[in-house]
């Protein structure tokens, strides 16, 4: 509905033991998950200072940090106005990091650290699909 925040989950994350994403409040204007991992060149990783965001670099070459943007976004109803700011990667597409960037630019962007109890699971390749489905088979039975 209009005015409403909006909650945006890319398609290929699973979430286990994450109590923390079920605190729906946004304290600033948008919320963004991130979770320790040891390969975060295979994600948008987040950049920080003194435990302030300052960018996220999607597949960075070289480290930048561990903290792995998870997928996971809340916004307030001012997301469709920072849309309409975006303009087409070199993929020609508009990019979730990009959006996120202009959150944090302005200094409105919250960052939940996932518990280390957590598990996230990308399961955009066959064997992240793999992985997060012998965890689950492993933890239903």
């Amino acid at each position: 509905m209009k005015g409403d925040d909006v909650c945006l989950i890319l398609g290929d994350n699973l979430f286990f033991n994450s109590e923390k994403i079920f605190n729906k409040k946004i304290k600033m204007s948008s919320k963004i998950f991130v979770k320790k991992v040891k390969n975060p060149n295979r994600y948008g990783v987040l950049e920080e200072y003194n435990n302030i965001p300052k960018l996220i670099h999607e597949k960075p070459e070289n480290f930048v940090s561990n903290n792995a943007v998870v997928g996971l976004y809340m916004y307030n109803n001012s997301v469709f106005d920072k849309v309409k700011l975006l303009k087409p990667s070199r993929r020609g597409e508009l990019e979730i990091t990009d959006l996120n960037n202009l959150y944090i630019n302005n200094n409105e962007c919250e960052v939940v650290y996932l518990e280390s109890k957590s598990k996230w699971f990308d399961s955009g390749t066959f064997d992240s699909l793999l992985k997060a489905s012998n965890f689950v088979k492993k933890n239903n039975e």
